[in-house]
């Protein structure tokens, strides 16, 4: 058994782009600095953090999100 505050503290935002080139990722960085860019896939570890707020930036940024979604990493 795990308590919640460690699952919780384990969920990772899975975001897919549709777009070679990753603009205004400095704000995402800002908010979440263990975030991970391999080509077109974003993994952004919340820990405790927000999927709205890094999801929002990326709108901000007018950067197209294609998919996303949370998994946990252990």
């Amino acid at each position: 058994m795990l308590d919640a505050q460690r699952l919780i503290g384990w969920r990772t935002l899975q975001i897919v782009t549709g777009a070679p080139f990753l603009p205004g990722l400095e704000d995402l960085r800002v908010l979440f600095p263990d975030l991970r860019v391999t080509g077109s896939r974003i993994a952004v570890p919340l820990g405790l953090g927000s999927a709205e707020e890094a999801l929002a930036l990326c709108a901000a940024e007018q950067l197209p999100v294609l998919a996303s979604w949370i998994d946990y990493r252990g």
